[in-house]
């Protein structure tokens, strides 16, 4: 047995027949989201030594790995890919998160693709504020962020989870959670 699917092309109307299974697999990839925006997954290991790497400069305890910090960090790079246009915003949640941000590779042809961009990279960029972070009066130099690094090097913080989305436009954006979040004001990170 043969479904008709009806396809518009302007100026013209077409039957097609396609076979049942053809057309259950049709209806199914049509209803998926583009891979483009498909969920990637971090490479755990790599992120969690950048993140110790710097936490052992100052001298802190080494962060664990939490699979639920990951997946509440997928859903949030999953909404901001999705609802958000890959724009960075923070979730407002109790946890403490960082942000990161990259534009696609784009070629003088008119082409684009993703970057390759690994956690080294990312945890790099927020460890790289360390530069900015005055411990003598616990802030940052004027006119300079320095929020991330000291999430990244709170004392008090054990775990973290990390996840990236590749959007539709190629840009992708990288979430990481930490509990307890950091960044208490008034507290020196270490």
């Amino acid at each position: 047995m043969t479904y008709p699917i009806v396809t518009s092309v302007p100026g013209r109307r077409a039957a097609h027949r396609l076979r049942p299974r053809l057309a259950a697999a049709l209806c199914l990839a049509l209803a998926m989201p583009p891979l483009a925006l498909q969920a990637e997954a971090v490479p755990r290991d790599a992120m969690l030594a950048a993140h110790n790497r710097v936490r052992a400069e100052v001298g802190v305890a080494p962060l664990q790995w939490s699979a639920a910090l990951a997946g509440s960090a997928q859903e949030w790079a999953d909404t901001l890919a999705t609802r958000n246009g890959c724009a960075m915003k923070h979730s407002a949640g109790p946890l403490g998160e960082n942000l990161y941000w990259a534009s696609p590779l784009r070629f003088s042809d008119g082409r684009q693709q993703p970057q390759s961009i690994e956690p080294e990279k990312v945890a790099g960029s927020w460890a790289g504020e360390r530069r900015f972070y005055r411990p003598a009066t616990n802030d940052c130099a004027a006119g300079q962020v320095c929020g991330h690094y000291t999430q990244m090097v709170w004392r008090a913080t054990t775990q973290v989870g990390c996840a990236y989305r590749v959007c539709a436009n190629d840009e992708q954006v990288w979430v990481c959670q930490y509990r307890p979040a950091g960044n208490i004001i008034g507290r020196p990170p270490y």
